[in-house]
């Protein structure tokens, strides 16, 4: 065992110079890395260093876990908010437009509905007025009479320079046709005849024919006879109850005369056919104011026979036009019931 004299002295080593300089700062550096001394001076949290470490960890560790900073958290924000923006935008465009389809869904409804409406009215109207009309029209058919008559409308119709207005400047006694330009009519006339001057210019021939006048009057239309007014020959063949056809005797049918005799036709007007101008014959005697058969009576055979000639001409030339004809005089009964039949009436606006 040691003395006491050892116990109390520590035993010293000795070392070199250089070494013990190097040995002491390694010592020295080992104290101030110790993890013992820095748990002893940290574990204080009223520390000022050790809190901002800590919240300097903090934020690192919140910025590791989200993978984003403040600007760039803002910015996704942003973009998100405008996204929604923009989604109920169009949202709410969609809506108006789905509002204003159905406000115009609704008012095509509305309108068919009253267009339905307004063509069952005006049909409903039609109906009443034809009923009405067909009443009316059987009524009147009930409660006629030949005392009681309307005035014929009477057309004339014919090729240009067949003596239409001729004629009835006889009748009339006036001049109309002179004062036409070149003597040729140019817009529709209307006449109207009296039933006392009816009565008057038909007074010869009445001693022999023995007819009644039941009509308070006529009204006659003359129509042009140019190619130019076809339009007006249609308006007054559509106008009349009955029409003559003018034939100038010495042409027989012309152009304009077939075209009126077409119209009349197709509109079913019943007419009769004026042989005019019959006084063109070779050596007509003129007898004035005098009935046809008359007149013919009183002629010599050479003007009988071109007259007969002339006329059967033209009863061929309506054959060919698939009308059956005959003067008035040689028509029997059977005859006048046969509406295909056309009565001929040789005429002279002259004589």
């Amino acid at each position: 065992m040691p003395s006491a004299s050892e116990s109390v002295v520590p035993s010293i080593q000795t070392f070199p110079a250089g070494k013990k300089k190097d040995d002491a700062a390694a010592a020295d550096a080992g104290k101030e890395s110790s993890g013992d001394e820095w748990d002893a001076s940290s574990s204080d949290g009223s520390s000022v260093g050790g809190g901002e470490k800590f919240d300097d960890l903090a934020d690192r560790l919140r910025q590791a876990s989200t993978g984003l900073s403040d600007d760039e958290e803002d910015l996704a924000a942003k973009e998100k908010q405008k996204e929604q923006e923009r989604l109920r935008r169009l949202g709410l465009e969609r809506a108006e437009r789905e509002r204003i389809e159905q406000e115009k869904q609704a008012s095509l409804r509305a309108e068919r509905e009253e267009l339905n409406r307004q063509a069952l009215l005006v049909a409903q109207r039609r109906e009443e007025g034809k009923k009405k009309r067909l009443d009316k029209e059987k009524a009147n058919l009930a409660a006629r009479s030949r005392d009681d008559l309307r005035c014929p409308i009477v057309v004339i119709m014919g090729h240009v320079d067949t003596g239409k207005t001729k004629l009835l400047d006889k009748i009339r006694k006036t001049n109309v046709q002179g004062g036409e330009a070149g003597g040729i009519t140019q817009q529709i006339g209307a006449t109207f005849f009296e039933k006392k001057t009816l009565e008057a210019q038909t007074a010869h021939l009445n001693e022999t024919e023995k007819f009644e006048l039941t009509v308070p009057g006529m009204l006659v239309i003359d129509t042009p006879g140019h190619e130019s007014f076809t339009n007006l020959r249609s308006r007054g063949s559509s106008l009349c109850d009955v029409a003559i056809l003018v034939v100038d005797l010495m042409h027989g049918l012309e152009q304009q005369t077939i075209e009126s005799l077409n119209m009349l036709r197709s509109k079913g007007t019943p007419f009769v056919v004026a042989l005019n101008k019959v006084d063109r014959c070779y050596a007509w005697k003129t007898c004035a104011d005098s009935p046809i058969r008359e007149a013919l009576d009183q002629q010599a055979e050479g003007t009988l026979s071109e007259f007969r000639s002339r006329s059967t001409d033209a009863k061929v030339q309506l054959q060919e036009q698939g009308v059956n004809s005959n003067l008035y005089w040689e028509m029997g009964d059977d005859d006048w019931m046969n509406s295909d039949f056309v009565p001929l009436v040789p005429t002279s606006a002259v004589t």
